[in-house]
């Protein structure tokens, strides 16, 4: 709430108390998985905030804290596909601060291992239509990397696959405006880039 009202200071110093509990909580239960998850997702909250406010080295430290924990967690239960989820999650958080730090180099490595993460969950479970939408949008942040760095082809490689498993799901699930709007998005990237390609 303080967030959507602007007061971020406020909304940091709230998220921070949560987290400072939480510290707490998996200090005194270290194999306390739930407490370990309830840490990175505080961490991550927090860093949110950071963007926000203009802080990026400090959101990006707190973005990898988060992700430290959600990669000890899947090393320590590689068949929990919440745990891998977690840790794509976190991947991409830190590659969109790398973009706007313009790092598009090592923005491209992380958001690749976040899609990595996501493509094996989607194949592993082909019916969890809200893993084949996390497919669809690291496939869409990939394209607009690719069209960062001057590599039309792949960016439009990334951005017709994403097309092309967001119109399944909207044909299939007609009445979810987000996904809809998804497809629009994918669609006007699409013709950015065709435009791109004529003014060359």
């Amino acid at each position: 709430i303080l967030v959507a009202q602007g007061k971020l200071d406020a909304a940091g110093d709230a998220f921070q108390a949560s987290l400072d509990i939480r510290e707490r909580l998996a200090k005194d239960d270290p194999g306390n998985a739930g407490w370990q998850r309830d840490l990175s997702v505080s961490r991550n909250k927090i860093g949110a905030v950071l963007v926000v406010q203009g802080k990026l080295d400090a959101a990006r430290d707190a973005f990898q804290s988060s992700l430290d924990i959600a990669d000890r967690l899947t090393r320590d239960d590689p068949g929990n596909a919440g745990w891998q989820r977690d840790l794509s999650i976190s991947h991409t958080k830190i590659g969109d601060v790398l973009v706007a730090l313009g790092k598009l180099d090592a923005a491209r490595e992380v958001f690749q291992a976040s899609h990595d993460i996501f493509q094996r969950l989607a194949c592993g479970d082909p019916r969890n239509v809200e893993w084949r939408r996390d497919v669809a949008i690291s496939n869409a942040k990939l394209g607009k990397l690719f069209q960062a760095i001057e590599r039309p082809d792949d960016a439009r490689t990334a951005f017709s696959t994403a097309r092309e498993i967001m119109a399944d799901l909207v044909a299939r699930f007609p009445g979810f405006a987000q996904w809809k709007q998804d497809l629009r998005n994918l669609e006007a990237l699409l013709a950015e880039l065709s435009d791109e390609g004529v003014r060359d």
